[in-house]
């Protein structure tokens, strides 16, 4: 049986950087599509829902911050995991992401193994709440968080 990659959405507008994250991931067996702003990410995504989306913090036009506010306005991206990727150090601008719901927030420059660790953590807990919702939903509340982490072990 074929395994199905997992779909991102990357956004970075360093061609250098942007490049060598593609690769990674392409070598990791992800699916990636590439933008250099997040104006034609938002335009793909009109089409196409990813499982994850990782964004550059500061890109002309419109930065990380605004990009994820925009996707969050549709509710289909609501549970979809939002990676931050960034050379801020500024604390205040991390918590505000942090706050506004973005899922992780890595700094530049990152060790290779950390972001992929971080992605597929992140897609392991995105399914395991499908499973979760999708098979035991109504069920009492404790033999429900019991399935749905016995479903995560696995």
């Amino acid at each position: 049986m074929k395994k199905v990659k997992n779909k991102i959405v990357l956004i970075e507008d360093d061609l250098v950087l942007g490049g060598s994250i593609k690769e990674l991931l392409l070598l990791s067996e992800f699916n990636v599509n590439w933008f250099l702003d997040g104006i034609n990410a938002l335009d793909h995504l009109q089409k196409n829902i990813p499982d994850i989306i990782i964004s550059d913090m500061m890109m002309p036009t419109m930065n990380g911050e605004q990009l994820y506010i925009n996707i969050r306005k549709n509710r289909q991206f609501d549970t979809i995991p939002f990676i931050i990727i960034t050379a801020n150090v500024d604390d205040k601008i991390k918590y505000r992401q942090l706050e506004n719901g973005v899922n992780d927030y890595i700094l530049k420059p990152f060790k290779p193994k950390e972001l992929i660790y971080k992605i597929r953590n992140l897609y392991k807990s995105v399914r395991c709440n499908d499973i979760c919702n999708n098979h035991f939903y109504g069920q009492s509340s404790y033999l429900y968080y019991y399935k749905c982490y016995s479903w995560y072990l696995l």
